[in-house]
């Protein structure tokens, strides 16, 4: 209270006014700020709600609730898209408070903290003159709050300005340019812990949130009067206070551990630290496990010292614990301390349920000893009144004697097996036999358990394993097949599942088809050709494995033999031809095509017709020819597994057994050009009129019944032909014979002529050479030159009746070759010699006299 709280004064005039606080007991220790304002006597001021609360508006907000990790930083921006939000009336909580009921509950499943964040739009259409504008929030804890985006306040930073939900705590003077003429955005933020009263965290477990926005005009604001605003500070001092509060102190206990609820509760009002003690009157039947001894409380809250005590298993119902508690507080100035005493014992009733057990076993086993195991039933471990004492297992068994089930033998006692064992091996299993086991507890009261006729498992020794007998589809141990498929069958049950492998050119290593399959076949994609084994594992459910025995062998090869024909001659002229192969390889048979055609009578495509079947063993075959046909010859290889290659290739050859037709008109003349006893000879022909020519070979002999020597060759092409037979000496007589030549070297019947090149004795002088004085003599069957320069010598050549056939043959000087013999008139040539007209050829011959031009 103020004293005086009224204060009339003159201008210029002082009083001290004294401002009496008084705290209350729960105020906790801190400074406080209190804002006393002095008022004019005149003051009033008129009060326009832009915002109503919640409380008594129900004024609606777009709002949305968020765990910690996911609070959005830019909720107050005008353009943040909150249509994706709820829209709810404030005010916003997770409970009652003071008598106020939320209008929408904030709550959320973060352990942290929670956050709310809410949107409300004004639409202010009065004055901007007004006096003040103010905010006014109800929160718990903390809050952020924006007009326009422009901050008010923001409690998120730091600490300082936690509430508790009050009407209305917090009052905030804003600046009046925020407010707009139409629309305004206020959004605000709250945030709160979430670990309850009493949790560690130190929260209260409580979230609220609301807000009021106004405007006010004061009256003295017409004489310009200003309010005086001050703060005070106020501060509280630290008191120190705690008290123990126990719900069950006397405690009856049937379980091996119990733990207590102890709250140590902070009456003060600061926070503070304290050391717990707890003594225990009976340590051999009762022992203190743990418990909370140091506990760091703040103000108002508590925490649980969590005492936990174990029972030995020698106490007995009469024992009595007796537990001492006791809290000192370390931060008070003066000794606080307080005590109590906490009491258990064993909880004792009458036992008359027997224990409920029973056994575990595997279903197949592919071992003559396996373990068994035994339990206590839950619902007996459980029951705290009469159950959980079991002392010992009795363990029975029956078998089949291998009958399938069909015939069971008597209970036999295995063992008396101890609460502390709780399996063992069982080693009497035997192949194909099958066997129950049962287990009946027995507990301290001599309790036994009765199964009567029933039993707990069933287990079937399973020792053989299993085999497959593995096949392959196929009908052959050689294919050129690039898929095959593998069978198995197999007799034994319980099959689980099988492997197939294969491996490749008997190497060590087994690879995987296909695993873990229940079909009995499986299709295989051949990699590569070689030779290949396959195997089935069979596995049953006992876990036995049977690996199979291997298959056949198994040849794969999918490439067909490269085996050709051996090269044929192009031309032949026998009467039969040769046909073999190379390049074997793994060729078995063949088959021969062949297509036939007469010389220049060619048709493509071929057309083709077997030959003949054929093992490689019964090669090389002679086939027959006729003289003029064109052959061709293919053939088709196969392998053992019938890989083959389908291709054109072929070899040919045409039969010519036919000599070329003769030349025609064979002419032989002396040129009449006589050098150093020799001279030259002319020959000229017409061409064969056989159409495979190659040429023309041309014979001299000095024998009539001999062919000779060749002394030249001719093309084939031109239909007249010649040749000259130059330094040919005299005094012979020559037989010259021609022959064609075919594509085969076949030579046509020779066509021959004969010239004499020898003298007769004839001495006559034939010219006097006047510039030299020279001659030239002929006689004595000599023929010489009696001196230098041109002149003639008489040739003789007789007939059947003596005369002379040619009478003078001209000396050529080696000098005198400028002059050409002929002389080109329309495209022919002219012989200056004989008066001939000829076509033009490379060699200038003149096919009438022989002359040539050198």
């Amino acid at each position: 209270t103020f004293s005086p709280n009224i204060a009339s004064l003159s201008p210029n005039e002082s009083m001290d006014v004294k401002l009496n606080i008084t705290t209350s007991d729960t105020a906790q220790a801190g400074n406080y700020s209190i804002f006393p304002t002095i008022i004019s006597q005149y003051y009033s001021q008129t009060i326009n709600t832009l915002i109503h609360s919640g409380s008594s508006n129900s004024t609606e907000y777009h709002y949305a609730i968020w765990n910690g990790s996911d609070f959005p930083d830019d909720f107050y921006e005008i353009n943040y898209n909150d249509s994706m939000w709820k829209v709810g009336a404030a005010p916003f909580g997770n409970d009652e408070l003071r008598g106020i009921e939320p209008n929408t509950l904030w709550q959320t499943d973060d352990t942290n903290y929670t956050y709310i964040t809410a949107r409300h739009w004004l639409n202010y259409t009065g004055s901007l003159d007004f006096s003040e504008l103010r905010i006014k929030i109800a929160h718990d804890d903390y809050y952020k709050v924006y007009l326009n985006e422009k901050l008010i306040r923001d409690c998120f930073s730091g600490w300082g300005c936690g509430g508790d939900g009050r009407y209305w705590e917090d009052t905030i003077t804003i600046n009046s340019s925020w407010l707009n003429n139409g629309n305004n955005l206020i959004a605000i933020a709250a945030r709160d812990s979430t670990q309850g009263w009493g949790g560690s965290g130190g929260g209260d477990g409580r979230q609220w949130l609301d807000m009021e926005l106004e405007t006010s005009n004061l009256r003295s604001k017409l004489w310009g009067f200003q309010e005086i605003y001050n703060e005070l500070t106020v501060s509280v001092n630290e008191t120190y206070n705690m008290e123990l509060l126990i719900p069950i102190s006397n405690k009856d206990i049937s379980e091996e551990q119990y733990t207590f609820t102890i709250w140590a509760i902070n009456t003060g009002n600061v926070k503070d630290t304290y050391d717990i003690t707890i003594s225990l009157n009976d340590t051999s039947n009762f022992t203190i496990i743990s418990y909370n001894s140091v506990l760091e409380i703040p103000y108002g809250q508590d925490r649980d010292i969590e005492l936990k005590i174990a029972l030995s298993d020698s106490i007995s119902k009469f024992s009595i614990g007796s537990f001492n508690v006791n809290i000192v507080s370390r931060n008070s100035t003066e000794e606080l301390s307080d005590s109590a005493i906490i009491s258990a014992k064993m909880y004792v009733i009458p036992d008359t349920l027997s224990p409920g057990t029973y056994t575990e076993s595997p279903e197949l086993v592919n071992n003559s000893s396996f373990e068994v195991n035994w339990y206590v039933h839950d619902w007996y471990k459980t029951n705290e009144i009469m159950g959980n004492d079991t002392k010992y297992f009795l363990i029975e068994y029956m078998t089949d004697n291998g009958t399938n089930g069909e015939v069971w033998g008597d209970w036999i006692l295995w063992n008396n097996f101890s609460k502390d064992i709780d399996s063992a091996i069982f080693p009497y299993g035997i192949d194909g036999y099958q066997y129950r086991f049962r287990s009946m507890g027995g507990d301290n009261e001599g309790l036994v358990e009765n199964k009567e006729d029933k039993y707990d498992s069933q287990t079937l020794v399973d020792l053989s394993a299993p085999y497959a007998d593995v096949s392959l589809r196929l009908s052959t141990n050689i294919t050129n097949l690039d898929y095959i498929e593998i069978e198995w069958n197999v007799e034994h049950p319980n099959i689980t599942g099988y492997n197939i492998e294969y491996r490749y050119d008997y190497g060590p290593i087994w690879i995987s088809i296909e695993e873990n399959t229940l079909a009995k076949w499986v299709g295989f994609n051949i990699p590569i050709d070689g030779i290949y084994e396959f195997r089935v594992l069979t596995y049953d459910e006992a876990g036995n494995e049977g690996i199979s025995d291997l298959t056949d062998i198994l040849t794969i090869d999918t490439i067909a033999p490269n085996t050709k024909l051996i090269n044929l001659p192009e031309l032949i002229s026998s009467y039969s031809i040769i046909i073999d192969i190379e390049n074997l390889e793994d060729t078995v048979n063949l088959s021969l095509y062949y297509a036939l055609s007469k010389e220049g009578e060619e048709i493509f495509p071929l057309e083709w017709t077997l030959y003949g079947e054929y093992k490689t063993s019964d090669l090389p075959v002679s086939i027959n020819t006729v003289d003029g046909n064109h052959y061709y010859f293919k053939i088709v290889a196969y392998d053992l597994v019938g890989n083959h290659i389908l291709n054109e290739s072929y070899e040919e050859f045409i039969v010519d057994q036919q000599i070329p037709k003769n030349i025609r008109n064979l002419e032989i003349k002396n040129t009449k050009e006589i050098d150093n006893g020799t001279t030259s000879i002319s020959i000229t022909f017409q061409s064969s009129q056989s159409q495979d020519l190659i040429g023309y070979r041309i014979y001299r002999s000095i024998n009539q019944n001999e062919t000779g020597e060749i002394i030249g060759y001719l093309e084939a092409g031109d239909t007249y032909l010649s040749y000259r037979d130059p330094n040919v000496k005299l005094g012979f007589e020559y037989y010259y014979s021609v022959v064609a030549v075919d594509r085969m070297e076949f030579e046509s019947e020779p066509e021959m002529e004969s010239i004499s090149l020898k003298s007769e004795n004839i001495e006559t002088v034939i010219e006097n050479d006047e510039d030299n004085n020279s001659f030239i003599y002929i006689g004595g069957g000599i023929v010489g030159l009696a001196a230098l320069g041109a002149g003639y010598y008489v040739f003789s050549n007789k007939g059947m009746n003596g005369e002379i056939l040619s009478s003078v043959a001209e000396v050529v000087d080696e000098a005198d070759t400028g002059t050409s013999k002929f002389t080109e008139i329309d495209g022919e040539l002219l012989c200056s010699a004989c008066g001939s007209m000829f076509g033009i050829s490379e060699e200038k011959v003149c096919p009438s006299c022989g002359v040539f031009d050198e």
